[in-house]
């Protein structure tokens, strides 16, 4: 999928014409930001056009008897979740869509604001990327919180903690700072780009700050930071996170 840096390509799939035509029309509106939008109302052809080329988002609304959102969340190929905003008449389902990697959640009717939001986060992200090395050479990450910004530093960050569409940093001098920002969002800014592992749907830790691997007294997971703080995580995620932990330890050896 070609497209120019500055400008956005965007799928919307949806199996209710009357929410993707208002939602393509809200769209239009902004035709210096988008460079490419298509529109689909079967998921499955979605999902092949998906693994063809990645747009830099997806707005997903599906609920039928053969399938709904949740479950195309669970089909889309890895590292898409953080892509897509999901719509909802839930709130509830909404926060699922956010705990399995989903960038964020409207609640039905989606606004122009909205979307506005949305485009202002993907832009901000692609600027951050494209000037990742000076970013990260100053070791700062900026936290959007609804009425400042708050900067701090990376190797402080103990871990992060979905809340809903929002996120919770807990640092070494024990302050919690709260963003505006999904994980998602944040998970995009950290993984690969520092020592970050993703635990499960709500936590990314420091591999910095791991003190031990443990089990608890039902044989589940249990990440012991060096603050004493425990983050569970299952059986069926210990080889990832292991997997993961053994790649930052070769990246730093190499580096």
């Amino acid at each position: 999928m070609s497209k120019t840096d500055s400008k956005l390509t965007v799928f919307i799939i949806d199996n209710e014409a009357s929410l993707s035509v208002d939602l393509k029309s809200i769209i239009e509106k902004s035709p210096d930001r988008v460079e490419s939008l298509k529109v689909f109302h079967d998921p499955l052809t979605a999902i092949t056009a998906l693994r063809q080329g990645m747009p830099d988002i997806i707005f997903l609304n599906i609920e039928s008897p053969d399938y709904h959102a949740i479950d195309i969340l669970r089909l889309l190929p890895p590292g898409t979740e953080n892509r897509v905003v999901f719509i909802t008449n839930d709130e509830g389902i909404g926060n699922d869509a956010v705990r399995l990697g989903a960038r964020e959640f409207f609640v039905r009717p989606v606004k122009e604001s909205d979307v506005k939001i949305i485009f202002d986060q993907i832009e901000l992200s692609k600027k951050v990327v494209k000037n990742q090395n000076r970013v990260y050479l100053s070791n700062k990450l900026l936290i959007n919180k609804l009425d400042r910004t708050i900067i701090i530093n990376i190797d402080d960050i103990l871990y992060l903690e979905a809340h809903g569409p929002y996120t919770s940093f807990f640092i070494i001098d024990k302050t919690v700072v709260k963003s505006s920002k999904s994980l998602g969002y944040y998970i995009n800014l950290l993984i690969d780009k520092t020592n970050f592992i993703k635990i499960n749907r709500s936590y990314v830790v420091n591999f910095e700050h791991i003190k031990e691997l443990a089990r608890d007294s039902n044989g589940e997971g249990l990440l012991i930071l060096s603050n004493q703080q425990q983050i569970e995580f299952s059986n069926n995620s210990k080889k990832k996170l292991l997997h993961g932990i053994q790649e930052i330890m070769t990246d730093s050896i190499r580096s």
